[in-house]
């Protein structure tokens, strides 16, 4: 099992679900076979239902060293304590100050999002696994 991406940058079709706004749900979708937005949110699902994408889980990550630079771009980092329990990041380095030992980690959240008009200022963002505008509106 390994982690993946897909990005698709595609043209045509014309979309459903412009009324949400930012932050709302995307319950008005037309079912149409060449509507894209529709097309896009029934591959994630199926890759859901397959167990291969979850909202909130990683995607993947690794173990950083104390001392090292800052985590990769894009991922999010986070510490355990040596028993593997997750603390918050001010109370690691608290911790860390205190001279405590504590592991250090990074990951990648996997995420499923459609975007359209991709390389504009204007572009709207959907989450699809949340099923909501995530920014942007039309």
């Amino acid at each position: 099992m390994g982690a993946f991406k897909i990005e698709i940058v595609g043209v045509g079709g014309h979309g459903c679900e412009r009324k949400a706004k930012e932050g709302e749900k995307l319950h008005g979708r037309c079912g149409k076979f060449n509507c894209p937005d529709c097309l896009a949110y029934d591959f994630v699902q199926r890759l859901r239902q397959a167990g291969m994408v979850r909202e909130g889980d990683t995607a993947y990550g690794n173990s950083l060293a104390l001392d090292s630079l800052d985590a990769p771009a894009g991922s999010e980092e986070y510490f355990t304590d040596m028993d593997h329990r997750l603390i918050d990041n001010d109370e690691a380095h608290a911790r860390i100050a205190r001279g405590e030992l504590v592991r250090r980690f990074f990951r990648y959240m996997q995420k499923a999002e459609f975007t359209h008009w991709p390389y504009s200022p204007d572009s709207v963002v959907d989450d699809m696994l949340r099923n909501e505008r995530r920014s942007g509106h039309f």
